[in-house]
């Protein structure tokens, strides 16, 4: 019935998807972060999933990262930044 023919329809959708984001010659990933405790636990549980999913990781752009200032606030930042 219709209900059968659309489940198979969005099954079929969905393999082709898997097959286009896993081909590394159609899709690669770029992960942004911020070298934060948080965020770099994260950026590593998300690395993961990929990987196990057979998605290609091509990139890692570290973002925010604090400068050399002569602010307080900015060199307390850093400070924190610095082991990420």
């Amino acid at each position: 019935d219709s209900t059968d023919d659309l489940l198979m329809q969005l099954k079929r959708l969905v393999v082709r998807t898997k097959k286009y984001l896993t081909n590394a010659a159609h899709c690669t990933f770029w992960i942004v972060a911020r070298p934060e405790s948080m965020v770099v636990a994260e950026t590593i549980r998300l690395a993961q999933k990929l990987t196990d999913f057979g998605m290609h990781i091509g990139q890692l752009l570290v973002n925010g990262v604090m400068q050399e200032t002569e602010g307080a606030f900015c060199q307390a930042m850093r400070h924190g930044q610095q082991p990420y």
